[in-house]
């Protein structure tokens, strides 16, 4: 007689995020113990998952900080092997709160949508960094008047400051800008992520401030402006000339992920077949179906995406 075993329900529902955490044995035999500092991997209401760079014993009576908030206690769970991160060798911990936190704390670690205090333009420049003498390269793939998004494969812990130098595109003098990381993205095994750093500006002086929101203001406002070359739909008069009885415009679908202008898979006409279209066989071309032609609006296309 065979038994099967029901999947356990999670009490509460668990929310990647990537916070930086203190974590200290409570221990009589340790009066002043020395804090690990890690980072959080899941938070939920009722616990954390958390990367720390040594592996504590199972039932290890703990407080945590998570992003320099107040202490909560609780003990370990789970402890799994080491695993490569961004930030070296860590030792995944599963840890249980006493008593589970409240909605609010959760909401704020969460940091669940909200409207955007400033508004973020999409750049592409690149970043030089450094924190504790080191100095690394990214590229800024996101700016807003009070910070930017790195991209890197050697972010920073969040919670340190870092001293950042860039050149704005359209200048030709570097800044030289204070920020703090406040948060980080990826991991070496997380190939979905872009694997990156979020950092804020501080104590930005004036100069600096007003041409960071220049540019992010004509970005911003070239991005919404409406596309000059729309792809409007066939005319009745071009429908009725080419023999077709439908006007319903009929797109065909984007290639698949990973798809090349060739081979399999590939999107090669702008249109399906509608009612009374005709296609010429392989080899052949169609009378009905011309490409674009070298003066036509395509090069106008490709400089206009190359432009923005």
């Amino acid at each position: 007689m065979s038994t099967h075993l029901r999947p356990r329900k999670r009490r509460h529902l668990r929310f990647t995020r990537y916070l930086p955490v203190q974590c200290t044995v409570l221990s009589p035999n340790q009066p002043q113990p020395q804090p690990l500092e890690g980072m959080t991997r899941n938070v939920n209401a009722g616990g954390l998952e958390i990367l720390l760079p040594e592996a504590l014993p199972v039932k290890t009576l703990v407080s945590v900080r998570v992003a320099e908030g107040d202490p909560i206690r609780g003990h370990v769970v789970s402890v799994g092997e080491d695993i490569s991160t961004v930030l070296g060798t860590r030792f995944p911990h599963g840890l249980a709160f006493e008593q589970p936190v409240d909605a609010s704390l959760l909401r704020r670690w969460v940091s669940q949508p909200q409207k955007r205090r400033h508004a973020r333009a999409r750049v592409q420049f690149g970043v030089e960094y450094t924190q504790a003498r080191t100095t690394a390269h990214g590229t800024c793939l996101s700016l807003c008047k009070a910070g930017m998004f790195i991209a890197t494969e050697r972010p920073v812990a969040p919670g340190k400051e870092i001293t950042l130098c860039f050149t704005l595109p359209g200048l030709s003098d570097p800044l030289f800008v204070r920020a703090q990381v406040p948060w980080m993205s990826g991991e070496v095994s997380d190939w979905a992520v872009i694997t990156g750093m979020g950092v804020q500006f501080l104590d930005l002086d004036p100069s600096k401030a007003s041409a960071i929101g220049t540019l992010v203001d004509r970005l911003c406002a070239e991005a919404s402006a409406p596309d000059p070359f729309p792809s409007l739909p066939p005319s009745r008069h071009t429908l009725r000339k080419q023999g077709l009885t439908s006007t319903a415009p009929v797109f065909a679908p984007s290639p698949p992920a990973g798809a090349s202008g060739t081979g399999p898979g590939a999107s090669h006409s702008v249109a399906r077949s509608l009612p009374g279209q005709t296609h010429a066989p392989p080899g052949r071309r169609s009378r009905k179906c011309r490409p674009l032609s070298s003066g036509s609006v395509a090069p106008k296309l490709r400089a206009f995406e190359d432009n923005h």
